[in-house]
């Protein structure tokens, strides 16, 4: 998209930017490409443009996105059509990764307002996406093996037996289940938005149905990663994540928030981080293709992350 595309959409559908030059600031290039737009003597605005996924069901997104809106948990949807988003600008910083550890209390408060929004029995989000994420990795695959370098082949056909091995076991962790609450599922820090309000949760592209200990499993995997998408190295894994006790008040906050049993949520929990990690490596698979390297080594962040996967088995119950 160009800035002057972006201005003309902007313009269209909000009319207090209609006529007026705006300036237009890319914030996030990924999945989606997010942009911040202002005009002299107007509230600035998110323009966000999805990209071609198969991974996201684009009209469930938008419905997730409504719902939390009207709940007051995220930025409202002043615009939308199958192509973009324009949304509320929230004035704030992303979560940097060494902030976590004093700022658990506010997430473990939001993450169980989050969960309060809706509850119920079934098959765990996380256990519909390995289901499907593996088919369309298989399926991808088939497009691209032929023109790999021989390195490069190596390293995908032995994250391919893993995942022949490891899948089966990966499903188990995920069980059809009474309990399930509404989920985040991508609790990452640079999902967490930090401003005067408090905290927000950003980027519900993966919300759904799952344990209540899914979000909090998974924040504590994501302080174990640096991302560092503008060095080679691009992102590493750390040693110090949530140290024990400040692990053990994310769990005691959410429990007390959400009024629930911390026995249940540990019990939960060690299974839950061992699919977060699981459904990270599945999720690189997918979104792999030759090339993609210039942006993000998919292939070796989907090795690290089994390697993460098969760590955190051995503290499951």
């Amino acid at each position: 998209m160009t800035e002057s595309q972006i201005q003309q959409i902007v313009g269209r559908e909000l009319p207090e930017f209609r006529g007026k030059q705006a300036k237009v600031t890319l914030l996030h290039r990924g999945t989606n490409m997010v942009y911040k737009v202002e005009a002299l003597g107007e509230k600035p605005v998110i323009y966000r443009h999805f990209g071609s996924t198969a991974v996201i069901n684009r009209q469930a997104e938008q419905i997730t996105f409504l719902k939390v809106a009207r709940a007051g948990l995220g930025p409202a949807c002043l615009a939308h059509s199958p192509d973009y988003r324009i949304e509320e600008f929230l004035d704030g910083q992303q979560v940097r990764r060494e902030e976590v550890e004093e700022l658990v209390e506010p997430i473990a408060v939001r993450l169980a307002e989050v969960h309060a929004l809706e509850a119920g029995r079934g098959w765990p989000t996380s256990y519909c996406f390995f289901t499907q994420w593996r088919v369309l990795f298989e399926r991808n695959i088939q497009e691209y093996e032929g023109t790999l370098a021989p390195e490069r082949k190596k390293l995908l056909y032995e994250l391919c037996g893993a995942l022949d091995t490891e899948h089966p076991r990966a499903l188990t962790l995920v069980p059809l289940s009474d309990g399930l609450v509404f989920s985040h599922n991508d609790v990452s820090y640079g999902n967490l938005l930090r401003h005067a309000k408090g905290i927000h949760l950003i980027d519900y592209e993966y919300a759904g149905l799952n344990f209540p200990a899914y979000d909090l499993a998974m924040l504590s995997n994501e302080v174990t990663y640096e991302y560092l998408y503008l060095q080679s190295s691009q992102f590493r894994v750390v040693d110090n994540g949530l140290s024990k006790e400040r692990l053990n008040t994310l769990v005691e906050t959410y429990c007390e928030a959400a009024n629930c049993e911390a026995s249940e949520i540990w019990r939960q929990f060690y299974s839950c981080k061992a699919a977060a990690h699981y459904g990270c490596f599945l999720w690189a698979l997918c979104h792999y293709r030759p090339g993609t390297e210039a942006w993000f080594d998919l292939l070796r962040f989907a090795e690290s992350r089994l390697d993460s996967y098969s760590r955190a088995l051995d503290m499951a119950p």
